[in-house]
């Protein structure tokens, strides 16, 4: 018999930040609003306990995490200088990984090299309110 950890909710929360931060904060930096809205239709990073494919277990959560956090860390590295071969390999490897687990990322590191000067959309988070 073999036992299996189920992940815990504040994992399952943490994949859901993570995946909302790239709606937020990384896809409106190099893509437009309709891009994005696009990638919604298209469920890019859908989430996986919303996809029966996703088992659910400690490992499975981890190696989720643990591939996103990856990849955004790349990508805003690569905002700052171009990164190497190396760099892609690893990213391109942690694509895998979420594809592994039916998360659907159709992205290179090559498409975020360039931020958009000045961004302006609906998926940002505001920076400011005005209480009336």
């Amino acid at each position: 018999m073999k036992v299996r950890y189920a992940s815990t909710s504040l994992q399952e929360e943490e994949i859901d930040q993570l995946i909302d931060y790239m709606y937020t904060d990384i896809f409106p930096r190099y893509f437009s609003e309709d891009e994005v809205e696009y990638f919604r239709k298209m469920k890019v990073l859908h989430t996986p306990s919303r996809h029966h494919d996703y088992t659910g277990t400690l490992k499975d959560a981890f190696e989720i995490l643990s591939s996103l956090q990856l990849i955004i860390a790349l990508i805003e590295a690569n905002e700052k200088q171009a990164l190497g071969e190396r760099y892609k390999k690893i990213f391109e490897r942690n694509v895998q990984i979420l594809q592994q687990y039916h998360l659907h990322f159709p992205f290179t590191l090559d498409q975020f090299e360039r931020p958009k000067k000045y961004v302006i959309s609906t998926y940002t988070p505001v920076t400011n309110e005005l209480l009336v």
